[in-house]
Formats: C-alpha cells, structure tokens, sequence
C-alpha cells in the first residue's frame, strides 16, 4: 500500500453470522483530507470504523491505518489513530481539564502540547467545568481535541454532530479544517457531506459511488434531470406522474414535489398538472444518493 495513506481499503468483508454488515468495499484517504461515508443507519460505516481502529477483526480483504495493516498490527494503529464517537466517549463526571489531562497520561503527550490544545482550542474560561454541564457544542469540541490531542496520523469521527444545531456543526468542521487532519466521517446527513472533500455513498454494506460532492451530483446530472413542481391537488400530481413509465421517481418536498427523469425525456404533459408550475432544480447530494439506490448503476 502507499506508505503516505492514512487510509487504504481493499475488499473489505465483515459478516456477523448470516448478515453481511460491509459487503467488500475498497477507498482510499489522501492525506489532509477529509474522507466520508455517508448512508443511513444500518449501511456499514460504523463497522467500517471499528476494522479500521482494530476493535473488529474482517472476515475478508485487507487494510492498512498509518501504514500498518490492521489485522497485523492492531497496537502499531491504535496508538496512531484518533477516534470520535457520537457519544463524545468523555468522562461527565469529571472537569474539563481533568479529561484533557486522563488522555493526556493515557497517550502519552507531555505538558507543552496539552497547554497548547488549551489555548488553541480556548478552553481555559471552563477548564473547572464537569463535562455533563458543558453544551452539546463544547462537548464535541472538547472531544475532537481530545480525539487527536496525541497528533494521530488519521482521526476517525463516528456521527461526531449528532444532535448539534448548524451554528455548532459549522464551527466543529471548522475546527477541523484548521488543523489539516486527516479525517474519516460517518454521517447520514447530506447536508453535512457537501463540506466533506470526498465521499463514499454506502448502502447495505457495499459503497454505491465515491467521489467529490461534485463529482457525484454531476455524474447525476448526465444520466437524469430533476424538476420541482407547485401548485394545487399536489397529491393527484404525484399520483398521475408516478403512473408514467419515464418518470423515475416523484417525491414530496416540502409544499412542493421534486420528479427524476432520464436526461432527455420531455417533462410528461398531464391534465392534473392544470395550474401547476415546474422548473428544472440542481440536485443534491441526499438526490444523488436515493437514485443510486433506486437505480444502481
């Protein structure tokens, strides 16, 4: 593998039993960069993490973490990664600085780059604070400090926004960014990914498409157009356009319906579009993925 990867997967398998939780999957993280799985819950990308960190053994294929494979040294890659869960995995009870200084021991960082987190990420004004008294926000940024207090090679973040308004999102991957890690992040937000720099869109275990935000919304835009359509009896619309064998899918949106067609078929004329208005949209990453779902490649 290229020494210089946070991150190389090939066919990678994990089956519990019966079910099949990552279905041969294979990407790679560049360096600096951010790196997503995005799906819903149930898709893999948890599991993913847990083979990557060397909690899971695969039951097939190959990984490397910091240029160690996983399955062979497990240690070499724990001491090398920083992990993130959504459950922040911070101690309530204890105080701010008594968190920072716990990971501190337990990786063995010395004082100057604890004192250097501190005054980077501004925490003295509630370093006294007990964690289960701190807000959502302060508790997801004290726990990406935490996760590559230690300087990792790679920090791997489970749902790190998990119950953050946008305000603390926005400024948690801006924390991120400032740092020039190397990340990789579960979410099932769509919203979310478009800050990612790429993306594997996972389903079921297996990864439908990989690429940039906009990579994958314009291999969209060469295979369908999307329209959005107002106006009254919205129901009949979507009823009578889901009747028509061109239109891929009609989904409500709000007040309005948003319909998928193949690139070049014409927009179907009905009589229950009578005083309706539809016009041509741009997809997003949350169209991108439910047509690849709907209709794989």
């Amino acid at each position: 593998m290229p020494l210089r990867s946070p991150a190389v997967v090939e066919n990678l398998v994990k089956r519990f039993g019966d079910f099949t939780a990552v279905a041969g999957i294979s990407f790679e993280v560049r360096p600096g960069e951010l790196f997503g799985l995005l799906g819903p819950n149930g898709a893999g990308k948890t599991t993913t993490l847990k083979i990557l960190s060397g909690l899971l053994k695969p039951t097939a294929g190959r990984a490397w973490v910091a240029g160690y494979e996983v399955t062979r040294h497990p240690h070499q890659v724990k001491t090398r990664i920083g992990y993130m869960s959504q459950r922040f995995s911070l101690y309530r009870e204890l105080t701010v600085l008594e968190n920072l200084e716990f990971f501190r021991r337990v990786q063995g960082v010395d004082r100057n780059r604890l004192q250097q987190v501190i005054r980077q990420a501004r925490l003295e004004p509630v370093l006294q604070v007990r964690v289960d008294r701190l807000s959502t926000g302060l508790r997801q940024k004290l726990a990406l400090w935490c996760a590559f207090l230690h300087e990792p090679a790679v920090v791997f973040l489970d749902e790190p926004t998990a119950g953050a308004d946008p305000f603390q999102r926005s400024e948690f991957w801006q924390t991120l960014r400032r740092q020039g890690i190397s990340a990789i992040v579960t979410t099932h937000f769509m919203d979310e990914a478009e800050a990612l720099d790429r993306l594997a869109l996972m389903h079921r275990g297996r990864i439908l498409a990989q690429g940039t935000p906009q990579e994958l919304k314009q291999a969209f835009r060469k295979r369908w157009q999307l329209f959005a359509v107002e106006g009254p009896a919205l129901r009949k619309v979507r009823e009578a356009l889901a009747q028509r064998p061109e239109v891929a899918s009609v989904t409500p949106y709000g007040s309005k319906l948003h319909v998928r067609l193949p690139r070049d078929a014409p927009f179907p004329t009905l009589p229950e579009l009578r005083g309706a208005r539809w016009y041509p949209i741009q997809p997003t990453l949350e169209h991108v993925f439910f047509a690849l779902v709907e209709t794989p490649a």
